[in-house]
């Protein structure tokens, strides 16, 4: 499809409704292959072009695309996108910009100059501002500033998000109140995360009896809004996205927290959740009320990914120890692949009674939070102990979509300073314990460290030949000759392409990530690539090539 000498001005509106976080007013990735709303003008030409898989919005020579969008009842407006860039010179540029005032003024989200033009690499940008929010027509502009004729521009994941003004409002008026608890009102929207914080006059627990015990919750009544879904796992059968998994776990209660028996990986009956428990907090409400409340956080990992949505979840809890209902959100993600906002009703139940290892548990806890990089500063005190630094670039300002950024901050001179958890609907109240997912570099180190080990262990081991220890991949041609250090180092032989990143996009259209048994990924590991060259003269990255070595 290519469009030439064609400006068209078109007002897309996107309505959603449910949450009041960020709300997708606008997004396009191509996929569909189309390019419904955008208008062309210039000497060059807009199509859309396809490689590995992906469609995207290519502006070959001198051309611009346009889309105009309504902004109208929105409120924390941010734009965002990606763009390659392929044979710039000089003061060649690809652009995306956007105006809210019909083009008197532009804003720059993205610039790609010669030098980081390499036709693969895309490069993010984002961009909030008030200008943008309530407006009739905020128009997007995608430019291939440049004067030659294969001089090219790529747009892709084009997104427009917002917090509908009207909810924003509605959520600050909603309170967790002893009625919303005890009648397990649901919730129309999301809430502000601070709902679910300790307060910062929270009553101690001195005096209470101990509220060690069992804790389990059942889901109820919940609400999903699916943000962003790539793979698309929400058309999944069977697969209770919007179900929070069950939660049967011993807590034990030190002061005001409330700390999980167990805080590894829990294995669940799920068909796509795991679970991850870290310590919460109880506290006395105060006033007329005898009860405490309870805010524990939670997160749900991918099975078979480690994709990790952090969540929270609230009830009261009775001096007796009898448990209200329970309320739940969800409102971020360590991935971009999956997004979604959830929130519900769970059914609490809770079991005082004395916890085996107490004491040891909370001695560990206690040696955790003493250890020397345990204590994080806040990144304003980065800027007070080394002045002249420049904050905003370890928040990634016009590179990430403020609501995108997990958390981020590092260490200096033995301190350890932190940016905060932010998440759709406000900062993560568990900041200390939020659980951060390890994916490539796990599976790296992990392969690493293991073959070095069975290398002491028995010298030779690295040398051994993939098709003796993995029958699967022994059936298919092409795969002799290969050792455990040849997967180890990803250079099997065995490739498509050495594009960055092209055979790994080329894995995951081919469900070698989505599906959950061992038999099916072996399968697709061993059959997924040919033949190219002799085995340890190329690499090309492949998480395959590492599931084979764990095999082995």
């Amino acid at each position: 499809m290519v469009m030439k000498q064609i400006l068209i001005s078109l007002l897309a509106i996107f309505i959603a409704v449910g949450s009041v976080a960020a709300e997708t007013i606008f997004s396009d990735d191509f996929q569909d292959g189309e390019a419904d709303g955008w208008g062309a003008t210039g000497d060059g030409t807009v199509g859309l072009s396809t490689f590995a898989g992906n469609v995207s919005l290519n502006l070959r020579g001198p051309a611009t695309a346009v889309a105009a969008i309504t902004t109208k009842g929105y409120s924390r407006v941010t734009i965002s996108a990606v763009m390659a860039a392929d044979d710039l010179e000089r003061s060649d540029l690809c652009l995306f910009e956007a105006t809210a005032d019909d083009g008197k003024n532009w804003q720059t989200i993205i610039q790609v100059e010669d030098g980081a033009d390499d036709a693969v690499t895309l490069h993010p940008g984002a961009l909030t501002d008030e200008e943008f929010d309530d407006q009739d027509r905020v128009i997007l502009r995608a430019r291939a500033v440049v004067d030659g004729e294969n001089d090219q521009c790529w747009l892709d994941n084009v997104n427009m998000s917002g917090a509908w003004i009207a909810d924003l409002k509605a959520a600050e008026a909603f309170v967790l109140s002893e009625q919303v608890f005890a009648d397990g009102t649901m919730p129309p929207f999301l809430l502000p995360t601070d709902r679910f914080a300790i307060p910062s006059d929270a009553l101690p627990m001195d005096g209470a009896r101990d509220l060690s015990g069992r804790l389990r919750l059942t889901a109820g009544e919940a609400k999903l809004v699916v943000r962003t879904d790539r793979f698309g796992f929400a058309a999944l059968p069977n697969r209770l996205f919007d179900r929070l998994t069950a939660i049967d776990m011993d807590y034990v209660q030190d002061g005001n927290r409330m700390i999980p028996v167990r805080g590894s990986i829990l294995e669940t009956d799920h068909p796509f959740w795991d679970l991850v428990l870290t310590p919460g907090f109880i506290w006395r409400e105060g006033g007329r009320s005898d009860w405490y409340r309870v805010s524990l956080p939670f997160a749900l990992m991918e099975k078979n990914a480690n994709c990790i949505h952090n969540g929270m979840v609230s009830f009261r809890l009775s001096p007796d120890g009898v448990a209200s209902k329970a309320l739940w959100q969800i409102a971020s993600e360590t991935c971009a692949y999956f997004q979604f906002d959830a929130w519900g009703v769970a059914t609490a139940t809770f079991d005082a009674e004395s916890v085996p290892e107490t004491d040891g548990l909370k001695a560990r806890i206690t040696r955790v939070q003493g250890a020397p990089l345990s204590s994080v500063q806040p990144m304003s005190a980065l800027g007070a102990a080394y002045p002249g630094v420049a904050l905003d670039a370890f928040e990634a300002r016009g590179v990430l979509a403020p609501e995108t950024m997990t958390v981020f901050g590092l260490v200096a001179d033995g301190v350890h300073y932190g940016g905060g958890c932010q998440t759709r609907s406000g900062p993560y109240p568990y900041c200390d314990d939020m659980v951060i997912p390890s994916y490539s570099l796990a599976k790296s180190v992990f392969g690493g460290l293991a073959l070095m080990r069975l290398e002491a262990l028995y010298p030779g081991a690295k040398d051994a030949l993939i098709n003796d220890y993995v029958p699967q991949c022994a059936k298919v041609r092409g795969w002799e000759g290969v050792t455990l250090e040849h997967a180890l180092d990803m250079a099997t032989g065995r490739y498509s392409s050495t594009v960055s990143d092209a055979d790994e996009n080329a894995a995951v259209q081919a469900d070698f990530f989505l599906v959950p048994n061992h038999r099916d990924k072996i399968r697709l590991a061993c059959t997924q690539y040919p033949k190219r060259a002799r085995p340890g003269r190329q690499f090309v990255y492949h998480t395959t090539d590492t599931y084979i070595l764990g095999t082995a």
